[in-house]
């Protein structure tokens, strides 16, 4: 039974390492894992559009209501990706993995893969 269980966890992790990354699951003393030697960096060289008027960097404003009660809020207009915050400013970070307690910021990109 045990066995059967490791088998379909298994099956489970390196379907969702394929699925997610390209990368594929081997199976190391404990059990399954996601092969990290191959950390894919897919939004690198994404960077955030300037924002709409009166909107931060990289969203867009939304007007709601009629005319007598019109308002308006800013939005992202991407999905967010991760750049890992560092003394250059910041780098891209795999959307793949966890960034833990590493300190991130998000930004919204055309054509990233989000996080």
């Amino acid at each position: 039974m045990m066995k059967l269980r490791g088998i379909v966890v298994g099956v489970a992790v390196a379907i969702v390492c394929v699925i997610a990354s390209g990368i594929f699951a081997q199976q190391a003393t404990g059990g399954w894992h996601c092969d990290n030697k191959e950390l894919k960096h897919p939004n690198q060289g994404l960077y955030e559009e300037p924002g709409s008027p009166g909107c931060p960097s990289g969203m867009t404003v939304v007007m709601t209501g009629v005319k007598e009660t019109v308002a308006s809020f800013c939005m992202d207009k991407y999905e967010a990706a991760l750049l890992l915050e560092d003394d250059a400013g910041g780098s891209d970070w795999s959307p793949y993995h966890n960034p833990g307690k590493r300190k991130v910021r998000a930004i919204s990109a055309q054509d990233a893969i989000p996080q």
